[in-house]
């Protein structure tokens, strides 16, 4: 069965990291630190495009994005590899080889390369990869920044887009939020890609849901397709921490 996951794409390389505003009171804490291993591919003038300083400025990202959870991550080590073939990356011929030869356990393994042809994306995770049992990993462009590694790793820790349809369309007021949408009912109802972000991070759209009510989408979240985000909401964060808690292969 092929493994579920979820991609980001390319126009949302410029995501702009914020400090978290959302109300986090009263979460749980994991207190855990996790191991990231980035897998760097050559590319075919055998250049990284990537340095390490780089990578460990995407993991100070994310540690501040997971904070309010006690979660944390460190850069065990940029291993490069000089097989250029994984650099121009598409799934279904290279992400089944790679983990073989090259992924780790007891590591959250990061590949990177310089383009993908399939997905056309800037990156993608395996769905509640933290807590699989089953070669979990994430991909990232190596061109592309904290925003897409955050948001990577937001599906990596359980969460789906705020757009998300497989579930069934959201509603506006919230009715069917646990079952619809992403699941979560302190992400609103979001209409992605009817709309658009004006300056200030305003929402324009003229859609409406079945019930004939305007969406306000939260804009600002990380796991949106929309160009501001800068935030995971409460109810995002005890999803995260559920998903690592849920198997003890987690724990490792």
């Amino acid at each position: 069965m092929r493994k579920q996951i979820f991609t980001l794409f390319l126009f949302l390389g410029t995501l702009t990291i914020f400090s978290q505003t959302d109300s986090v009171n009263s979460l749980p804490c994991a207190n855990r630190r996790f191991a990231i291993l980035a897998h760097v591919f050559l590319n075919q003038n055998l250049d990284t495009g990537i340095t390490k300083a780089q990578i460990e400025t995407f993991v100070d990202d994310l540690n501040n994005a997971w904070e309010p959870i006690c979660m944390s991550f460190y850069l065990c080590e940029m291993r490069v590899h000089g097989n250029y073939n994984f650099s121009i990356w598409d799934d279904d011929r290279n992400k089944d080889e790679a983990i073989a030869i090259y992924g780790e356990t007891n590591v959250i393994n990061v590949y990177m390369m310089d383009s993908m042809g399939f997905p056309p994306a800037g990156g993608y995770a395996s769905l509640a990869g933290i807590s699989s049992t089953d070669d979990p990993f994430v991909a990232i462009k190596k061109t592309l920044g904290s925003g897409v590694w955050i948001h990577e790793f937001g599906h990596y820790f359980g969460l789906e887009h705020t757009h998300e349809t497989r579930h069934g369309l959201e509603l506006v007021n919230g009715s069917n939020c646990s079952t619809a949408g992403d699941k979560i009912c302190d992400t609103p109802a979001d209409p992605f890609p009817n709309g658009s972000v004006q300056s200030k991070c305003k929402f324009v759209s003229s859609a409406i849901d079945a019930n004939s009510n305007k969406y306000l989408p939260l804009v600002e979240n990380y796991m949106s397709y929309w160009d501001c985000a800068c935030r995971f909401t409460r109810g995002q964060y005890l999803k995260m921490f559920s998903t690592y808690s849920s198997n003890p292969k987690a724990h490792w």
